[in-house]
């Protein structure tokens, strides 16, 4: 069952990636690997990039057609201002 969520969730990635025709998804893609310090990337639904904090705690939601590491880090930095 991991393994198909993880396959779909490649797979969107590069149906995204395609209809882009540019650079940007795969910006995005390395994010979901190098999350923030203390933030990770929840990806278990292809088509919606979760942040959290440490705890589990949701700061944002991101479109994976629209999310790059850029708009993580910066809703990350955000996040870290407000608290």
């Amino acid at each position: 069952m991991v393994d198909n969520i993880y396959s779909r969730r490649d797979e969107a990635w590069q149906r995204i990636q395609e209809q882009r025709g540019r650079e940007d998804g795969e910006d995005a893609a390395a994010a979901i690997g190098s999350a923030p310090s203390g933030y990770r990337l929840n990806t278990c639904d292809p088509e919606v990039l979760l942040l959290l904090r440490a705890d589990g705690t949701r700061v944002a939601a991101f479109s994976a057609r629209g999310a790059t590491a850029t708009s993580i880090r910066n809703a990350a930095e955000d996040d870290r201002g407000a608290n």
